[in-house]
């Protein structure tokens, strides 16, 4: 993969949903999360539903009104 395309998939691909995964994990909820990070929730939400489409797995199940780590 050519440099610039990696440093475009870095930044705009796996590593905004690790954060955002990192941070929900941390702070137990999507909406937590995104004030963290400073990004709304829904793009938090989208950045965990396609790193669990790239990964094949469920990363959390709801709980209630929470989050849990699968």
């Amino acid at each position: 993969m050519e440099r610039a395309r990696l440093r475009r998939y870095l930044r705009h691909g796996t590593l905004p949903q690790l954060a955002a995964f990192e941070a929900t994990v941390r702070l137990g909820s999507c909406s937590k999360a995104a004030e963290a990070l400073h990004q709304s929730q829904p793009t938090v939400s989208i950045h965990l539903k396609k790193l669990s489409e790239s990964l094949g797995t469920a990363l959390f199940e709801r709980d209630g009104r929470g989050l849990r780590l699968t």
